[in-house]
């Protein structure tokens, strides 16, 4: 399949979610689909879409860590923060039974 099949598919995935939230079916301008975008703009969009369709499960912090934008929040947010992000939002966290039966380090940011 080529770049373009699954970009066409992923339009038409995420325009399918976003026409289930128009109040008014038959108008666009409330949650209008997307199309025309760069390779960077339609991730921003999937990753906002993510958060709007999963707003109260908890899965921010994941997503932050995963997509590596917890300096974007910092550099929002600012002095706003009630914990600054550091580097060790960069990395995870080695759970202790992994650490014991693997002998290894504990991620150095976590000592």
């Amino acid at each position: 399949m080529s770049r373009g099949v699954h970009l066409f598919s992923a339009y038409q995935y995420v325009n399918k979610i976003r026409w289930r939230a128009r109040i008014n079916k038959s108008s666009t301008t409330d949650v209008p689909g997307l199309k025309g975008l760069t390779k960077d703009q339609f991730r921003d969009a999937i990753i906002k879409e993510r958060k709007w369709e999963l707003s109260n499960e908890g899965d921010a912090w994941f997503d932050l860590k995963r997509t590596n934008t917890f300096q974007h929040i910092q550099t929002v947010r600012g002095s706003s923060l009630s914990v600054p992000i550091g580097p060790y939002n960069q990395t995870w966290l080695i759970p202790a039974q992994e650490i014991t039966n693997n002998n290894i380090q504990q991620n150095p940011q976590y000592h």
